[in-house]
């Protein structure tokens, strides 16, 4: 006779009385205490609760790094807010030569200027079934040859705009002292929730720190004396996948470095016209000169292996291309004649990628096999499980490389902290030091840990984490690894 949660839960932060704020404490205390020992139990038949311990030290650690937080620099804040400011009122400006009156912040003014006045093609619809207005459509807007180029640089100024705002209102304005976030001493003190994804990987509020962009985070600055020491696992999707799917190709390739993972990937699915473009490297170990034809080809063959590992398609696959843009808004994935990809080129490019690094397709069929047998999946480093109700073989794939890659990257986490790779109760090298209030791990951001300790330190403690960040799982033939950096602020590490 419980009522549904989420009724009751409105019902209650809308509560006028302490009376009404008991009852409903009271409800939800009682409900949680008749279902605890059945959990509890299932959790014990489906072999998971021996890694309660494991979860509850992620939680212990979650609170230490809030506690340590991060220093925000107002100059280099403020600074951000004088540029993006500039950047709004330009695009502001900009757009208001063609369309003096118009709101841009409202979608209804700007589906009646695209669809009524311009008479743009209809690309999209909202789940109303209204004319649609959000990036999606105005990306594709961008690149239709049916609109005119007055109305595409309008949309370029529209989408730069709203990027623009977004971070100044998300990030930037939010990170001031006097703000909802920032201390008065300047230290902002992030949430991290550990049953936020159903890998295990931390996901934050208050606010969230886990997609703060890499042009903002030259704002947290360690203070005098202090430094950052940061490290993130290298390819350490790509190196799980290759070694669950046992891909000789990529696994030699991680063991004796004599090629880039990625430029591998372009010389099997392009051949010697790979190499033959701008800012192609003499060194096959070379990533390229940012900014080249050939860092964008490079790129491309990134962004192909890391979506076609989890067996997605090529119309997904072109979606997420066609997400990667130049500074105009153009699309950075284009062929020699400089036309956006189409999902053919994607798709040739796949077919070409799959034959090449087979093993995958057989690992594929191995997990889906495993799925039909015990209807879920399970990562091999803790053996969390995902119970997965439909034949979704993207989830089914991505589910043990993503929770077994956090998985691997809290072990080092835990052997820091704890001294053991477990999260059972410990004393580790880099432990929180409660008479140091403002040192030590502050951030787990995916696959990396930042770290805020004094100057005269940081060249040990760097070692001591590039160490612990070095790993082995039973049962895989591969070695995860984590190179730390040193630097003033966020951004330098």
């Amino acid at each position: 006779d419980a009522p549904a949660w989420k009724a009751e839960h409105e019902a209650a932060s809308s509560s006028r009385t302490d009376a009404e704020l008991w009852r409903y404490n009271a409800k939800d205390i009682a409900i949680t205490s008749a279902v605890a020992g059945k959990v509890k139990r299932k959790a014990a038949a489906r072999a998971q609760l021996p890694l309660y311990r494991k979860f509850a030290a992620l939680q212990e650690c979650a609170v230490g790094m809030h506690r340590v937080g991060l220093p925000v620099d107002e100059k280099v804040r403020a600074k951000h807010e004088k540029r993006l400011m500039e950047e709004i009122t330009l695009h502001r400006n900009a757009m208001a030569v063609l369309t003096p009156d118009l709101n841009p912040n409202s979608p209804p003014q700007l589906v009646r200027l695209f669809y009524d006045n311009w008479g743009l093609p209809l690309v999209g619809l909202t789940e109303a079934g209204e004319p649609s207005t959000d990036d999606v459509t105005l990306r594709s807007l961008r690149n239709n040859p049916l609109v005119h180029p007055d109305h595409k640089e309008y949309i370029v100024h529209l989408r730069k705009y709203r990027a623009a705002s977004k971070q100044l209102g998300t990030y930037v304005h939010n990170y001031r002292r006097g703000g909802p976030y920032v201390t008065a001493e300047g230290w902002i003190h992030p949430d991290l929730i550990t049953g936020g994804t159903v890998g295990w990987r931390y996901a934050g509020v208050n606010p969230n720190f886990q997609n703060v962009p890499e042009t903002l985070r030259d704002m947290f600055v360690a203070p005098p004396g202090y430094k950052f020491v940061g490290a993130d696992a290298d390819a350490l999707e790509l190196k799980f996948a290759a070694a669950r799917a046992g891909c000789k190709a990529y696994l030699e390739v991680f063991e004796k470095g004599e090629i880039d993972p990625h430029n591998l990937t372009g010389t099997m699915t392009m051949g010697v016209d790979y190499w033959n473009c701008d800012g192609a490297p003499k060194d096959p170990k070379d990533k390229g000169k940012k900014g080249t034809k050939f860092a964008r080809r490079r790129f491309l063959m990134k962004r192909l292996v890391y979506l076609g590992q989890y067996a997605g398609e090529a119309k997904t696959m072109h979606e997420k291309l066609m997400e990667e843009e130049n500074e105009d808004g153009s699309p950075v994935f284009v062929d020699d004649l400089g036309r956006p990809l189409t999902v053919a080129d994607v798709r040739l490019l796949l077919r070409k990628w799959r034959n090449f690094a087979h093993e995958y397709e057989a690992w594929w069929a191995a997990e889906r096999s495993f799925w039909r047998a015990h209807r879920y999946v399970e990562e091999p480093v803790w053996g969390l499980r995902r119970y997965i109700y439909e034949d979704d073989l993207n989830e089914i794939v991505n589910f043990p490389v993503q929770a077994g890659g956090a998985a691997v990257v809290h072990q080092g986490m835990f052997d820091l902290i704890y001294g053991n790779p477990d999260g059972e109760p410990g004393h580790g090298v880099l432990a929180w030091d409660p008479s140091k209030p403002r040192e030590g791990l502050c951030l787990q951001v995916h696959d990396s840990l930042l770290f805020l300790v004094p100057e005269d330190k940081a060249e040990e403690v760097a070692a001591t984490v590039t160490a612990a960040m070095t790993r082995r799982v039973p049962g895989m033939d591969i070695t995860f690894t984590a190179e730390a950096k040193i630097g003033r602020s966020w951004a330098d590490v």
